[in-house]
C-alpha cells in the first residue's frame, strides 16, 4: 500500500503573516528587475523613492531585496 499526497485544489500558500497568497506569486529580485526595467541599481532605488515603484515586500539585505508579483501588479506594473 502507497500513500500519496494530494495538494488542495486551492492553489494558496501561508505567508509569514498568515495572509494567502497564490502560488504563482513568486517573488522577484533587483536583479531581475533592474534587467525588465532595462536600469541600473541607482535607478531602481529613485522608482521606490519617488513612489514609482512599492516598497520591496522582502528585504534580506540590502542588495537582496524584491517584490511579489501580486505587489507589482497591484501597484500597476505587468512587467511578469
Amino acid at each position: 500500500m502507497t500513500h500519496q499526497t494530494h495538494l488542495s485544489e486551492d492553489p494558496t500558500l501561508k505567508t509569514a503573516t498568515g495572509a494567502e497568497a497564490p502560488v504563482e506569486d513568486r517573488v522577484v529580485y533587483r536583479d531581475e528587475m533592474m534587467r525588465a526595467l532595462d536600469c541600473c541599481s541607482r535607478t531602481l532605488t529613485r522608482y521606490v523613492t519617488s513612489k514609482k515603484l512599492p516598497a520591496p515586500d522582502v528585504s534580506l539585505t540590502l542588495q537582496k531585496q524584491g517584490w511579489r508579483i501580486s505587489t507589482l501588479r497591484a501597484a500597476g506594473i505587468n512587467l511578469f
